[in-house]
């Protein structure tokens, strides 16, 4: 059997001739800065790798020889040892293949890096003593970013990618992105939007045929991301607790929770937790990316702590597939559209409270100009489009803005209020804008 650094150095060699051409950009625009590792974060399979691997293939398109980047996965089974390793037995290979390259920049790339004894150490000395840029992707928000605050210092910076936007699944499909003023392009998008709304976000989850191998990889992803990502990570002594919360929560896309009402329903449920535990395992169900909780806006955090917060999943139609959701009710889903497209442009996403109790699902931006956003997929029936538009003109009233928006599924109007107008927009169009 070979030896570790052996199998390392086979590895390294493996994954500089496996690079592809294929490759569907992101929108997400990595900024690097020298000196500083830049780790991409974000929820199992939302396709982390492949855009590293991207950014590898651009370097090589450039001119840099292959010989001076060195992508390893921790995940492979083949490095089961190297959890007890000393961690510098990965530069150690690499520059035995390749002395000459310490007196060039050579280019780490470091999957799944967790699976590395005291990883954080290891890359602060690579990054002092070599020249090189390093990085990194993983799959939980307390191992990248809070725990490296000791060790790495100021010598890191995350960058967050989410599932597909939109855009990114009409350019998976070879679509248009561009907005046309044509009824065919209408058609069409209303069209792809319906696809979105079924398939997903998740990069893998369009390759497949049917419904029935779609369904199944949501349930694979869901299980993957509890077991590796939280019970196994984080030593769960209750699993089923657990995985009972991480159902409930899909469950509830879109509406707003308390950790007291989810402990009610679980306990109703005969689910053995106790309310500090279920606080602590809503904690790592967040760190996973799988979860959102966004909270009322506010400048009080004391208030901001003890209210509700509203529930949204890295994916909508894992949720839906998941818990069986109809496929008639589109509401949770658009809305969880729209808050993952708004958490990607915002660092802060709230939702609005007025004095006399109505609420305006997203408000995002600076009080000045803050945007206030109601998402509702039907309003034909009066009594909904009343109930949506009277929360709008209450808030901009407070908030003394002259224009909000109303999300649908594909109707679009502008209707002019003594406060001001409300843009009622398909979803699609506002995506594409």
């Amino acid at each position: 059997m070979k030896n570790l650094k052996e199998v390392i150095k086979q590895i390294i060699i493996e994954n500089q001739n496996r690079f592809s051409q294929n490759y569907i950009s992101r929108d997400l625009h990595i900024e690097r800065i020298p000196r500083k590792a830049t780790i991409v974060f974000g929820v199992r399979r939302c396709g982390k790798s492949t855009l590293l691997d991207e950014y590898a293939n651009s370097l090589v398109d450039s001119g840099i020889s292959i010989q001076r980047i060195c992508k390893i996965d921790f995940s492979d089974d083949r490095l089961e040892g190297i959890h007890n390793a000393v961690p510098g037995i990965i530069s150690d290979a690499y520059y035995e293949m390749f002395p000459e390259n310490h007196s060039v920049k050579v280019f780490f790339f470091f999957d799944e890096i967790y699976h590395l004894k005291s990883w954080e150490l290891f890359v602060n000395r690579l990054q002092t003593t070599e020249n090189c840029e390093i990085n990194i992707t993983g799959s939980s928000s307390k191992m990248l970013v809070d725990e490296t605050s000791t060790e790495l210092g100021g010598r890191k910076i995350g960058w967050e990618l989410t599932c597909y936007s939109y855009r990114e699944f009409l350019r998976s499909r070879g679509e248009k992105e561009k907005i046309e003023l044509t009824s065919e392009f209408k058609n069409r998008q209303i069209k792809l939007f319906n696809d979105y709304l079924r398939i997903g976000g998740f990069p893998e989850a369009g390759m497949f045929n049917t419904e029935k191998a779609r369904n199944l990889f949501f349930q694979n992803t869901q299980n993957d991301i509890a077991f590796r990502d939280i019970i196994l990570r984080h030593n769960i002594s209750k699993p089923i607790a657990l995985k009972t919360t991480v159902m409930l929560l899909f469950g509830m896309m879109g509406q707003k929770m308390s950790t007291t009402k989810l402990y009610q329903r679980l306990r109703g449920m005969r689910v053995d937790i106790s309310k500090p535990l279920l606080t602590e395992y809503l904690e790592y169900i967040k760190e996973s990316f799988v979860l959102y909780l966004v909270p009322i806006r506010t400048y009080n955090l004391a208030v901001r702590a003890t209210n509700e917060k509203k529930v949204y999943i890295a994916d909508h139609a894992m949720a839906a597939s998941v818990i069986g959701l109809s496929k008639e009710d589109i509401g949770p889903k658009l809305e969880n559209i729209i808050f993952l497209h708004l958490r990607r442009e915002w660092s802060d996403v709230f939702y609005h409270r007025t004095t006399s109790g109505y609420e305006v699902d997203f408000a995002v931006g600076p009080d000045s100009n803050i945007q206030l956003i109601q998402v509702s997929a039907d309003i034909s029936k009066e009594q909904t489009a009343e109930r949506e538009i009277r929360s709008l003109r209450e808030a901009m009233k407070e908030f003394k803005v002259k224009e909000s928006i109303l999300m649908t599924l594909d109707e679009e109007d502008t209707l002019s209020f003594p406060e001001g107008k409300v843009n009622i927009i398909p979803a699609w169009k506002y995506l594409l804008s």
